[in-house]
């Protein structure tokens, strides 16, 4: 079963002929607006951000955690194969909860990583980085983009500049702030 699209989608074993019941993370609770203990509403989730955000990156995170939860689904499968049928329930249990557990870390770890037009990541040594990505060029150039903004380039260039000294006093007025001794202590760890 793959519920929802399968492109943001996770296979994975739902039920066998020994199995006697599915796992609620493949049920859908329609009185609610948004299931959260359902698989179906992880990957809905992790399919509408995906869309929303930088697709064409967002989807080689989705794809490597289909990879490695899909090879789990095929080992459980085989296993399952040779298992007392007392153990079907169970054993299918266990990875649909480790499965929508696992789809819910890569939505939030999409809207941590593909946020408001930048890729953010984290190096080993706890570092933030951030970069902008912009359209390609081949895109641009498809829409006319070059044609469709009415404006001098002289109005970027004074954005630049508008922008780099807001930047400048905000290193000033933060440099300024004093904090009280507790929160200091507090934020180290935090990149603000």
């Amino acid at each position: 079963l793959a519920p929802h699209t399968p492109h943001a989608s996770v296979f994975a074993p739902v039920w066998t002929s020994a199995s006697t019941m599915v796992a609620r993370q493949y049920v859908v609770n329609t009185s609610l607006s948004v299931d959260r203990e359902s698989l179906f509403w992880a990957v809905s989730a992790v399919s509408n951000w995906a869309f929303g955000s930088m697709f064409s990156r967002a989807i080689a995170d989705v794809r490597a955690a289909q990879v490695e939860l899909e090879l789990k689904s095929q080992a459980l499968a085989a296993t399952l194969r040779y298992a007392q049928a007392a153990e079907h329930n169970d054993q299918l249990d266990a990875f649909s909860s480790k499965v929508h557990g696992a789809w819910w870390d890569l939505f939030w770890s999409l809207v941590g990583k593909y946020n408001d037009g930048y890729m953010v990541t984290h190096g080993g040594d706890g570092a933030v980085s951030s970069a902008a990505v912009g359209y390609p060029a081949w895109w641009l150039k498809a829409v006319g983009f070059d044609k469709t903004l009415d404006a001098p380039s002289t109005s970027f260039d004074d954005l630049k500049r508008r922008m780099s000294v807001a930047a400048a006093q905000m290193k000033e007025i933060d440099a300024a702030r004093t904090r009280p001794a507790m929160a200091v202590q507090q934020i180290t760890d935090l990149v603000v």
